[in-house]
């Protein structure tokens, strides 16, 4: 067999028939069809990265626009204004049983705030009153005592302009069973209100402002470390409050810690002195001595005060016009 016979071709052969005509032959280069490939591939490549791009542009502007924090933060005020309303004017006794329900609605909190399960005694956590008006409605709380893991060592950091928030998760039973749920963290400040993991903030149109569906999903049997990152952020005022909450696989929540982070600074307020401009002095005219005022001789050297004029408004500083040192005007 020749070389020529064992060498492949550069090019295709199409043979084409039809009816009882004769068949008719093209030959196309192989060369033709590598660009086309090649352009077809680059074509397809480039319309599935711009849709990626596009997508994650339009979840990052949904997440992070003002409007939408806007509404949220106002939101949470109305909410934390209708909770506070009803804790301190109706207290309700603690939550006592496994079956006893805290419903979480738009109007407000109709549980005992302390009846919240908190972690480990002696932790960085304020102890302010449960208000967690972000869940959806009918949200449950689970019985402190049948709860099998703690949250330890949780702690906020800032690390530039980057808040750092770590904390464990540890399962204290020893019956060789787990415990799986859902992590979500808020971390809020003045103007500000980001979450993690990202998407765990509801749209504007939904019914709560947490979906507890998004959250990051964990299964501990012995010890889990959760680390989180926000930022980084325009400044360290930015951020000032974080939320740390664990739910199980129902959405009830299992514990929930809020923290202060360290290394938040306070901007010292610059004190403007004000110059108030002085009143202008104004002259009051004093009704001249009479005769008998003047011979008084209860108080021969008293000087008594003339006629109020242009000269006698001068008195004390030209000495010609001063009654009192002899000398009187001619």
């Amino acid at each position: 067999m020749s070389r020529e016979q064992n060498e492949l071709s550069d090019h295709v052969t199409v043979l084409v028939f039809k009816d009882n005509y004769a068949a008719r032959t093209f030959q196309i280069p192989l060369g033709w069809i590598t660009r086309f490939g090649v352009l077809i591939g680059g074509l397809v490549g480039i319309a599935i990265l711009t849709s990626i791009l596009a997508i994650k542009y339009y979840r990052a502007v949904q997440h992070a626009s003002p409007a939408r924090v806007q509404d949220l933060e106002q939101e949470l005020s109305d909410l934390r204004s209708a909770v506070n309303a009803k804790t301190t004017g109706n207290p309700v006794a603690p939550v006592q049983n496994v079956s006893s329900t805290v419903a979480f609605s738009n109007d407000g909190l109709s549980g005992d705030p302390a009846a919240m399960p908190s972690s480990v005694p002696g932790s960085e956590v304020l102890t302010r009153p449960f208000l967690f008006t972000g869940l959806p409605a009918g949200t449950r709380i689970v019985e402190r005592s049948t709860i099998p893991i703690a949250i330890h060592a949780a702690r906020a950091n800032w690390e530039g302009k980057t808040l750092s928030v770590n904390f464990n998760i540890q399962y204290h039973l020893d019956d060789r069973r787990n415990q799986q749920g859902r992590i979500i963290i808020l971390a809020r400040g003045p103007e500000t209100l980001v979450g993690y993991p990202a998407g765990i903030l509801g749209r504007i149109a939904s019914g709560s402002l947490i979906s507890p569906e998004q959250g990051e999903y964990f299964s501990v049997s012995r010890f889990r470390e959760v680390k989180a990152r926000f930022g980084p952020m325009a400044s360290q005022n930015a951020l000032n409050e974080v939320e740390i909450i664990l739910l199980n696989e129902k959405g009830e929540v299992l514990l929930y810690e809020k923290l202060v982070p360290n290394g938040v600074t306070t901007a010292v307020p610059q004190v403007q002195t004000v110059i108030q401009p002085q009143a202008p002095q104004v002259l009051k005219a004093v009704p001249a001595a009479t005769e008998e005022q003047r011979n008084d001789p209860v108080a021969p050297n008293a000087v008594w005060p003339g006629p109020f004029d242009a000269k006698s408004s001068s008195t004390a500083k030209d000495p010609d016009l001063n009654p009192a040192s002899g000398i009187t005007e001619p």
